[in-house]
């Protein structure tokens, strides 16, 4: 049931049907590759740019390193994947403030709602008794 589905599941149908799961056979090993909901840490940016230039290397079967061009792109690209990293992390670190902001003044006011409900029960126990020794003081005349 399409309905009930939760939000994880809705985004990762919604990768998989953009980003279809791509498998590639290298030597003996199948390779399976699909996009993540989750954003990368710079640990694995710079595993991924050590893995191409790995198999760049490899793909020229000699010895001389890789071509300055791809180098440089490979560097403008893990910079800018590092960049954006940045951005949102700090993005993150304002919206956690925003929340714990939110969340003392959602306890602020949970507490006055409850000290205002005693004081209105409170209120109405008061205008009961006097309502009660009213009603006995008549009675007795």
């Amino acid at each position: 049931m399409m309905a009930f589905k939760s939000i994880d599941e809705k985004t990762q149908e919604f990768l998989y049907e953009e980003f279809p799961v791509r498998i590639t056979k290298t030597g003996d090993d199948l390779y399976a590759s699909f996009v993540r909901e989750t954003q990368s840490s710079p640990l694995e940016l710079v595993a991924l740019r050590n893995d191409i230039k790995m198999a760049l290397i490899q793909r020229a079967a000699k010895d001389s390193p890789i071509c300055s061009i791809r180098e440089e792109i490979l560097y403008g690209l893990c910079s800018e994947l590092l960049r954006q990293v940045k951005s949102l992390e700090e993005d993150i670190d304002i919206l956690k403030q925003k929340v714990k902001a939110l969340q003392e003044s959602a306890e602020k006011m949970k507490k006055k709602f409850q000290e205002e409900k005693i004081a209105a029960e409170n209120k109405r126990q008061n205008e009961l008794r006097y309502e009660n020794q009213l009603t006995e003081q008549l009675k007795v005349r």
